[in-house]
């Protein structure tokens, strides 16, 4: 076997709901995640993933989507790899 694609969904998690608006966007998690805080109002985790997508203006949209998620404490970008574009005279 070359490849293995499993995909999981669960119950209030941003990545499940955003498949639904974005199928054409491509999420995969890269090493494990890290528990950083668990308390009553929930657990706090700290993951990377690669993001891909059909178009940088797609790819754009994408990422301005998940800066609107308030379960998303902190999203930073660590590199850009392809046809990257720029905003507002900045590497997005």
């Amino acid at each position: 076997m070359k490849i293995l694609k499993v995909g999981v969904s669960h119950h209030d998690f941003w990545g499940t709901f955003s498949t639904h608006d974005y199928p054409d966007v491509s999420m995969t998690e890269m090493g494990a995640v890290k528990i950083v805080r668990e308390d009553r109002a929930g657990t706090l985790v700290d993951s990377f993933f690669r993001i891909t997508a059909a178009t940088p203006e797609r790819l754009i949209e994408y990422l301005a989507y998940l800066r609107t998620i308030p379960s998303i404490k902190n999203l930073k970008i660590y590199g850009k790899v392809g046809n990257c574009k720029r905003q507002k005279g900045k590497m997005l």
